[in-house]
């Protein structure tokens, strides 16, 4: 279950609205910050892997890409009048 909306509902609780991404159930609930917290962690952790997993994408494809171009000049494909 992945939190949509949340308010404050007391001074140590929260009203989550609640959707599960596979099966699209949903619900809302009052938990306590300790469940907030760990989702805000959850969140963080995921969020974290997500931007390595974007830096490791974006760097293998600059070195193919700076590959690519080494090949094409060693191999004659680019001439001055290319650029």
């Amino acid at each position: 279950m992945q939190p949509i909306d949340w308010q404050e509902e007391g001074a140590h609780h929260w009203r989550l609205e609640l959707r599960c991404p596979n099966c699209e159930a949903a619900g809302t609930g009052v938990v306590e910050d300790a469940v907030v917290d760990q989702y805000d962690l959850a969140l963080e952790r995921a969020s974290a892997a997500l931007a390595r997993e974007l830096h490791e994408m974006v760097q293998q494809t600059i070195e193919e890409e700076v590959g690519r171009l080494g090949e094409a000049l060693d191999s004659g494909l680019l001439l001055p009048e290319d650029f």
